[in-house]
């Protein structure tokens, strides 16, 4: 993919992630993020087809990571019904997925999302995630169905996937951050379709 950059900040590029950048990722994600992952998280983002992670920083200092997404392209179904591959982890998303298959639209999964606060409230996070949905999608998809499970105190992040047209989906699903290092470990589930 090449580097991307941000309209209203020409001197931000977006890039795929590479071994070098993961632990600034893994710091910042400690930074801007209540869940800790293990190094094994990051590395299936560089080897996994379906997985992709994105990461924004300055034009002039490559090695300044000021944000960065992770996703996943989810299976469709094939003709008989039946996942392509294994289905997702928990009840909620596989009826996300199955309004996927029905729309026939691309599934993503956000997996993480996170912006340094000195570049927040700018349109990065925004901008990262249509990076996403143009790197995992093939250029004559006009819309996606769009999920992330988002922790139910987190009201920022409520609020960001709200104004992009994410709707809570699910009750609150207990116990879904067990790593969570401090505040709630419940979440929802959020879905929406994003048009491009």
């Amino acid at each position: 993919m090449p580097a991307l950059t941000l309209p209203l900040h020409d001197d931000i590029v977006v890039r795929p992630i590479t071994s070098l950048d993961i632990p600034t990722v893994r710091e910042i994600h400690s930074d801007t993020l209540p869940i800790s992952y293990p190094v094994s998280f990051f590395l299936q983002l560089l080897v996994l087809p379906a997985r992709l992670c994105l990461i924004a920083h300055p034009r002039s200092n490559p090695a300044n990571i000021v944000g960065f997404i992770s996703a996943v392209l989810q299976p469709q179904t094939n003709s008989d019904g039946c996942l392509s591959s294994a289905p997702p982890s928990h009840p909620t998303t596989l009826e996300a997925g199955d309004l996927g298959n029905r729309l026939r639209v691309p599934r993503i999964e956000i997996l993480t999302l996170g912006v340094l606060p000195a570049y927040q409230q700018r349109g990065l996070a925004r901008h990262l995630v249509q990076c996403m949905i143009q790197n995992l999608c093939t250029a004559t998809c006009k819309a996606v169905l769009l999920y992330a499970n988002v922790a139910v105190s987190n009201n920022k992040a409520l609020k960001f996937y709200e104004h992009m047209g994410l709707r809570v989906s699910s009750e609150v699903i207990s116990n879904l951050y067990r790593t969570c290092i401090n505040g709630t470990k419940d979440g929802y589930l959020l879905v929406g379709m994003v048009y491009r």
